[in-house]
C-alpha cells in the first residue's frame, strides 16, 4: 500500500470527534483502513470553550485511529459545524470581455472573484465554501458551463458559506497543539449530502438533517445546487436531557433508553 495515497478525516462533533482514514483504488472504490471515534470534551455547540480538553479529545482519537490502520496521521480534513456558521446565496455579474469570442475561463474567474469581493460580509467572518451553482448569459439562465457562449454579460449565481474567524482559528490551534496539519475545512452537511444523497435525489431535490448531539446540520439541495446550509444548536444531547427529567433517571439511563427506544413519528 506503499504508493496509496491516504486520506485522513478528522469530524470534530460536540459530543464525539472521529478521526477516520482511507484511499482510493483503481476502481475509484473508497477503502477504510482506520476508525476512532472518542468522546469530545471542550467544545458546546461546536465551538470550543476549553482548549486543553479539545487537544485530549483530539489526540486520543487520532492516536487510537493510527494504532487502527498502522499509518500515522500528519495532516487532516477538517469536518466542523456550529453557530458560529451562515450561509447566504448570491449573484453578481461582469460585462464579457470579448463577446464575439465568447466567454472564456478568464471571464469565469472574474465574475466569481467580483461577487466574492461585494459579499455582505460582518466584520470577523471568513469565508467556508464559495459553491457555483449556475451561471446566466444574457436571457440564458441555469448554464452550468458558461464557456464558449456568446453574449455580453456573464452572471454567477452561488452559495457562500461563511464561519466566525476567531471560532474557525480556535479549532485550528487545537489541531495544530494536537501536532497534526489541518489541510482543509468542510463544512459537515456539505460532507454529508456527498458521501450519502444519490445523483437522483440531489436532481429532485431534497432536505439532508444530520443530528449530531450538539448540533443539528441542515442542507437543502435542488436541481443538483446546494440552495440553503444552516446549523440549529441543538441536538440529540437535549432529547437525552428531556428524558432525563421527565423520568427522573440519571443521564446515563436517559442516553441507553433513547438509544434503545428511538424512533421518529
Amino acid at each position: 500500500m506503499g504508493k496509496k495515497r491516504i486520506v485522513t478525516g478528522l469530524d470534530i462533533g460536540t459530543t464525539k470527534i472521529c478521526a477516520i482514514q482511507g484511499y482510493i483504488d483503481d476502481k475509484d472504490q473508497i477503502n477504510i483502513i482506520g476508525f476512532a471515534p472518542r468522546p469530545s470534551y471542550g467544545l458546546r455547540c461546536g465551538k470550543v470553550v476549553d482548549i486543553e480538553q479539545t487537544v485530549a479529545s483530539i489526540q486520543s482519537a487520532v492516536q487510537a485511529c493510527e494504532e487502527n490502520s498502522g499509518y500515522r496521521i500528519r495532516e487532516v480534513f477538517v469536518g466542523i459545524a456550529g453557530n458560529h456558521v451562515r450561509s447566504l446565496n448570491v449573484s453578481g455579474g461582469i460585462e464579457i470581455a470579448n463577446p464575439q469570442r465568447g466567454v472564456t475561463e478568464e471571464d469565469r474567474r472574474k465574475v466569481i472573484q467580483r461577487t466574492i469581493e461585494k459579499l455582505p460580509r460582518q466584520e470577523g467572518e471568513t469565508i467556508l465554501h464559495c459553491i457555483p451553482n449556475s451561471y446566466s448569459v444574457d436571457d440564458a439562465h441555469g448554464v452550468q458551463n458558461p464557456i464558449g457562449m456568446t453574449g455580453n454579460q456573464l452572471t454567477v449565481h452561488m452559495h457562500i458559506v461563511l464561519a466566525d474567524t476567531f471560532s474557525m482559528g480556535n479549532i485550528t490551534r487545537c489541531i495544530q497543539r494536537a501536532g497534526i496539519t489541518p489541510r482543509e475545512t468542510v463544512l459537515e452537511s456539505l460532507a454529508s449530502a456527498v458521501a450519502t444523497l444519490t445523483p437522483e435525489a440531489r436532481k429532485a431535490g431534497v432536505i439532508l438533517l444530520d443530528i449530531g448531539g450538539g448540533t443539528t446540520d441542515i442542507a437543502v439541495i435542488d436541481n443538483d445546487s446546494v440552495i440553503f446550509t444552516g446549523v440549529v444548536p441543538c441536538g440529540g444531547d437535549n432529547v437525552t436531557r428531556d428524558i432525563y427529567k421527565v423520568l427522573h433517571c440519571s443521564p446515563e439511563e436517559a442516553e441507553n433508553l433513547k438509544i434503545r427506544s428511538a424512533q421518529a413519528t
